[in-house]
């Protein structure tokens, strides 16, 4: 969803095992939210599993992450 403010983008995302998702590479830091089920994040050599309810902040320098 767009918004007036150009530094600010809200995005749904359904990724699923046979449809995974990776961010595009021109993105600033994301805030993710796991609303359902749960979400394996990875970053370089770090991963963080995050459970239904969890969040987390990505940081920019993590590039294009599943």
């Amino acid at each position: 969803w767009l918004t007036d403010n150009r530094w600010f983008r809200l995005s749904a995302v359904r990724p699923l095992p046979e449809l995974p998702w990776t961010a595009p590479r021109d993105r600033g830091a994301d805030l993710v939210l796991c609303t359902k089920g749960h979400l394996d994040l990875h970053c370089g050599p770090h991963q963080l599993a995050l459970p239904r309810g969890a969040s987390a902040l990505v940081p920019a320098c993590c590039g294009r992450y599943p």
